[in-house]
């Protein structure tokens, strides 16, 4: 079965018992731009409509841009997080990839330096900004 039939299986299969929580790894990787499309408007929709919380795994800056929040990561650690246009601002960038280009650099010189945080937009989320981190084994 080619990749982008196995991609939409593998989202009907998970949408069967109608969950408020989706987390999908690279969940267009290897779909046809048409194909692409239908998907994100399909997330948009489930989304808005329904109210279906869901968490993207993506190295795609076009698709991320889509998204209500992002959080840009290297090496397992948040860099920023933010409303993609925010993280735009914040860093002065023309576009989303330029500013994760550059938060990536912070982080990169502040790990030469041994130093903590990468700078710009928080990257350690206040006690009381709702995030749930979890250890991944």
């Amino acid at each position: 079965m080619p990749l982008g039939m196995r991609q939409r299986l593998s989202l009907a299969v998970a949408m069967v018992h109608k969950p408020e929580l989706l987390i999908l790894d690279e969940p267009t990787s290897g779909v046809d731009p048409v194909a692409r499309d239908d998907f994100w408007r399909l997330m948009i929709a489930l989304a808005r409509n329904d109210r279906v919380t869901i968490f993207i795994s993506t190295h795609f800056m076009n698709e991320a841009a889509r998204c209500d929040r992002i959080s840009l990561m290297h090496a397992g650690r948040v860099l920023a997080s933010a409303a993609p246009a925010e993280l735009v601002r914040l860093r002065g960038a023309a576009t989303l990839e330029d500013a994760f280009i550059g938060y990536l650099s912070d982080a990169q010189h502040a790990d030469a330096d041994g130093a903590e945080g990468a700078g710009g937009a928080a990257a350690d989320a206040p006690p009381d900004a709702g995030w749930l981190a979890a250890p991944l084994a």
